[in-house]
């Protein structure tokens, strides 16, 4: 692969500068790239000797107006100037008297680099990927905009087929660690500073994935140059996967797109059909927090240029498997296309429809492919004492796909009873007729006070969480099977209309009036010195979900109006006064 560009930042957050070549250096990275940084003026950060993690600084997710300033490097000397045109040396404990940052902003000096991430040395873009993004979206995207080191030429997307592999250049060789995380960053206009496009937003709707490009770490040192190549080796798992897995500011494993390769395939009907993966990430070793009832994205199958999420139906040996129907959709016809072999982009596993493992019984209520996630929770309810129904209804006896595993589960275990309903023809196993009655279960489950999981087409589910509502059920007794997919690219509304509130945070006992100048509830909170979790920034990811305990928020990105519950910090403004959990 090609090295088009090469680009050092010697201020974190501000302008790069593009260079013929650069040396590289294990542990160091690129030389004089985010080598700076402004601190926001908090206490204890004039003088900051190693790396520290991206809330402490002035950055383009809390300040895009740093898209306007400049920086000139001269034979070791960097120079700030503002939007207006005052100049600043950007050497160390530089005091920045400029309305664009606090009273108490400074320039601080590391060895290192300020990274996002601590081992996050080299940023990588793949720019045929940029161009494929542009293809599929239709929405022109400037490179600068994801702030990368090298920016190289390879097969759209292939660069998270390079996890755990090495890019040797003539000297150098890097270490590639993990697919980049997209923040609110990237929605920057490089030019005008304005907010103008989602990107985190537009490539989840795309691609069901907020990342682009990759990190890597320099394992041997070197020049490369404009112009010269990448060559990809293959490398055995060894310690840098493992710290790139365990980072505490980078995502987790599960939630990176990663390759897995088809082991096996199994035609359960006519139209339905399992496949075996094997996951890149446990071929690196590295340990996925699987459990019954989660689901795994796959990305792009077959070049169909769609995404789907998928019931995870077992988890064996370390392989996935997936069972499917064929349907009308691009996505479930390419599962169908596959064979032995083939390469699959995927990411999680995800979800949260968990068994209660309190409780006293337990009902699955399931249609059609729903069966795929209860396979698994009825396996981890081997040897269970505690009384189990099984509710199953399909359309005919050819489309019945996984009921031999659900037999062999009652085979062997005798609390188990089972209920078939097959609507074209009548079944031996059938309670009403051929079809089944929500309300006759519904009071069943009242009688019994089981623990209820409901799993099919979405009208089907309504009417069964209907019947249970009817028999005053709580929700916390029923689990349903929720995929999401984000249904728009707009972006981050501003808050300038917004009235003054306070905001009071019940557990670090911090409490200020919130200003339109504070922007969103995740910049209010690390303004006044409470770091939490937070990625993207745009209103995609949900790391920064906090429960709202009292008042009223707007959602900037959607534009809805939230009540006592959680809500995302980063795209949300207080329209009252309000107390949140953090």
């Amino acid at each position: 692969m090609r090295i088009e560009q090469i680009f050092k930042y010697p201020v974190k957050g501000l302008a790069g500068v593009e260079m013929q070549n650069a040396m590289l250096r294990p542990e160091s990275g690129l030389d004089g790239d985010r080598r700076r940084a402004i601190t926001l003026g908090k206490p204890n950060t004039s003088k900051i000797g190693d790396w520290a993690e991206c809330g402490t600084f002035e950055r383009l997710t809390i300040n895009p107006s740093l898209a306007l300033w400049k920086v000139d490097s001269q034979n070791g000397q960097d120079t700030i100037t503002s939007p207006q045109g005052t100049a600043f040396s950007a050497s160390s404990s530089t005091r920045l008297t400029h309305g664009s940052f606090s009273d108490q902003a400074r320039v601080v000096e590391s060895q290192k680099g300020f990274w996002d991430h601590r081992d996050a040395q080299i940023s990588i873009i793949n720019l045929n990927t940029l161009a494929e993004i542009e293809r599929v979206t239709g929405v022109q995207i400037d490179r600068r905009r994801f702030r990368a080191n090298i920016y190289v030429r390879a097969e759209p997307w292939s660069e998270f087929a390079w996890l755990g592999q090495v890019l040797k250049a003539q000297e150098p060789k890097l270490y590639v660690l993990r697919p980049t995380d997209r923040c609110r960053a990237t929605s920057v206009n490089p030019d005008s500073s304005e907010l103008d496009t989602n990107i985190p937003a537009l490539l989840l709707r795309h691609y069901g994935h907020h990342y682009c490009g990759v990190y890597a770490k320099v394992i041997k040192g070197g020049t490369i140059r404009q112009d010269s190549n990448f060559v990809l080796q293959n490398h055995e798992p060894n310690q840098h996967m493992t710290q790139a897995a365990i980072q505490p500011t980078a995502p987790t494993p599960s939630d990176w797109p990663r390759l897995a390769m088809v082991k096996d395939v199994f035609e359960e009907t006519k139209d339905t059909r399992s496949i075996w993966l094997q996951d890149t990430a446990m071929m690196q070793d590295l340990e996925l927090p699987f459990f019954a009832g989660m689901h795994i994205k796959t990305h792009n199958i077959k070049s169909s240029g769609v995404w789907r999420s998928y019931s995870v139906s077992k988890y064996e040996n370390r392989l996935i498997r997936l069972t499917v129907k064929r349907q009308s959709g691009l996505g479930s016809n390419a599962i169908h296309q596959l064979n032995i072999g083939d390469k699959v982009l995927i990411s999680g596993p995800f979800g949260d429809m968990r068994l209660d493992p309190k409780a006293t019984a337990y009902t699955f209520v399931t249609a059609g492919i729903g069966i795929t996630p209860i396979i698994p929770m009825l396996a981890s309810l081997r040897d269970d004492s505690r009384k189990i129904q099984v509710f199953h209804s399909v359309t005919s006896q050819t489309s019945l796909a996984l009921w031999d595993e659900v037999l062999e589960h009652a085979t062997n275990q005798h609390n188990t009873a089972l209920h078939l309903f097959i609507t074209e023809k009548l079944s031996s196993y059938a309670l009403s007729g051929n079809r089944m009655d929500p309300t006759a279960i519904a009071k069943g489950v009242a009688q019994d006070g089981s623990f209820v999981v409901v799993c099919g087409p979405e009208s089907f589910q309504q009417s069964v969480l209907r019947e249970l509502k009817k028999q005053d059920i709580p929700e916390s007794r029923i689990v349903t099977e929720k995929f999401v997919s984000p249904l728009s690219t707009k972006a981050i509304n501003s808050a300038t209309n917004y009235s003054a509130h306070q905001v009071r945070l019940n557990k670090t006992d911090v409490q200020g009036i919130w200003q339109r100048s504070d922007q969103s509830l995740l910049d209010f909170v690390e303004r006044h010195g409470v770091n939490i979790q937070s990625q993207c920034r745009a209103g995609v990811c949900g790391s920064c979900k906090v429960r709202l305990l009292e008042g009223s928020v707007l959602c900037l990105s959607s534009g809805e109006k939230k009540n006592s519950e959680v809500i995302l910090t980063c795209c949300s403004v207080p329209l009252s006064n309000v107390i949140l959990t953090c």
